[in-house]
């Protein structure tokens, strides 16, 4: 594990994090459907297969 000390840091540096933090969140956000079709379609395939 890495430890920072707060004290020394940039700020900007933590605007860098959150923004790739809210870029992630996003980025996963807009899968998620087409992640909830995939399993819904394998469901579908395992369940015809019992």
């Amino acid at each position: 594990m890495i430890k920072v000390d707060l004290d020394d840091m940039d700020p900007t540096r933590f605007d860098l994090v959150d923004m790739c933090v809210e870029r992630g969140k996003a980025a996963t956000e807009e899968k998620i459907p087409a992640i909830k079709q995939k399993i819904e379609e394998l469901n579908f395939i395992i369940g015809k297969h019992l």
